[in-house]
Order: structure tokens, then sequence, then C-alpha cells
């Protein structure tokens, strides 16, 4: 199945791409509050913004009731609401790069992990806990 066909399924259409310069804007951002908020961990600002900045960005009718950003394991992409404005997207933007970040995959490019949620098992385990986690 493709992307397209998987994301009009869940009722997504793309209207536009951000521009190079609002994903650098947003991934710049996230990469300093990650760094300023969780010391602790030590990462690298210019790492982090290197790869968030690439990361596929797109404005998109959503179906109500669905959130207003949902990040796209399956092309490493994070879609939001056509609804929301440009100055606000970072507000959504973290949560998804926060899932995109946690990703651990294998050989085969196939997510293994994400965060707390596990995937290599014939159950997903974890799922709720590490939604929850990334929205503390």
């Amino acid at each position: 199945m493709s992307i397209e066909s998987d994301l009009r399924k869940d009722g997504i259409r793309v209207v536009d791409v951000l521009d190079t310069m609002s994903v650098n804007k947003i991934a710049h951002s996230i990469a300093t509050k990650l760094c300023e908020n969780f010391p602790e961990l030590c990462f690298n600002e210019t790492d982090l913004f290197a790869k968030l900045s690439q990361l596929n960005m797109y404005k998109a009718t959503m179906p109500e009731g669905m959130a207003e950003a949902n990040y796209f394991y399956k092309n490493t992409s994070i879609y939001f609401n056509e609804k929301i404005a440009y100055e606000d997207l970072e507000e959504f933007a973290i949560h998804e790069c926060l899932h995109f970040l946690q990703e651990v995959r294998d050989e085969n490019n196939k997510i293994t992990k994400m965060g707390l949620s596990d995937y290599t098992k014939f159950k997903t385990v974890g799922t709720g806990l590490n939604e929850a986690a990334v929205q503390y």
C-alpha cells in the first residue's frame, strides 16, 4: 500500500508542504528547548537540529476529532491540520518530534521500539504509557 493511500485511509489529505525555513525554525526551537529542559540527558543541540530538520512536514485536511498533528512513521513525516496557524505549528510539532526521536529501527528499517512501546512481540506493549510520557 502506498503512503498516499495509507493517509487517505486515515482521512489525511496534503494541501501544502512546509518550506525549508519553516521546518528549520521548528527544528531549531525544539532542539533548543529539549537541550535547555533536559540537561541531564546531554543532548547535542546541533545533532538534534540536524535530525529534526530532515523531517518532512505538511499542512493537510484532517477528519474532525483527529489530533491537530500526526507523526507518520512510514515516511517519517509530520502532518499538521491545515487550520493551525503557522506561528502555532511548533506547539503541536514538539509531541510528534519526540515520537520521531524515540524510534528504534532494525536493519530492514522496521520500527522495533518507539520510546516505551515495544513492537518486537506479537502484541504492541507500552503504547499508552509511552503516549503519556510524551505528553508529560
